[in-house]
């Protein structure tokens, strides 16, 4: 059972509980709001969003990354 923040998971027990799932480290998790969809924000590995950043100054079409 993951252990809850009011009535919401907390952030780190659901990155505890996602990474073996989905086979990844993730480096955070944060709660990002709370409305009537949650929204959590999951990091894994930074250097994506740098060579995300790299590719698409490059020309190549790449999604923008959003901090």
């Amino acid at each position: 059972m993951l252990a809850t923040l009011r009535s919401l998971p907390d952030p780190t027990a659901l990155a505890s509980h996602l990474a073996p799932r989905y086979d990844l480290d993730f480096t955070s998790c944060t709660l990002h709001r709370t409305l009537v969809n949650d929204v959590y924000h999951l990091s894994e590995i930074l250097w994506e969003t740098g060579l995300s950043a790299h590719l698409r100054s490059a020309g190549t079409l790449v999604p923008k990354v959003i901090d």
